[in-house]
């Protein structure tokens, strides 16, 4: 899985995969071998997974925001806290060259 920012379209996930592809990290013919990710959902997820968003508070809220600013780039996800604290994503991905 490699992670590429939000304003990232088409054409520059081509470019990723296929230099991928180019340097062997995946093999052309495995399709499924190389997942593409937004950076800002990878992060939540991290940071959801691996307790470093305090449980105690996520029970408390109803969604919470990441910003993953740097590289003159801005990417923002908003995530939904399920009941059974599972994340649910209430606005696309969004970002920006800032």
């Amino acid at each position: 899985m490699i992670t590429v920012p939000v304003i990232w379209g088409d054409f520059e996930k081509n470019i990723m995969t296929d230099a991928c592809e180019n340097v062997r990290i995946v093999n052309e013919n495995m399709d499924k071998s190389l997942f593409l990710a937004l950076e800002p959902e990878a992060t939540s997820l991290y940071c959801f997974r691996n307790n470093i968003i305090n449980k105690d508070y996520i029970k408390k809220v109803e969604y919470y925001i990441i910003c993953d600013l740097g590289g003159g780039i801005g990417d923002i996800v908003t995530h939904l806290v399920g009941s059974n604290i599972t994340l649910k994503e209430i606005e696309p991905s969004y970002g920006g060259n800032f």
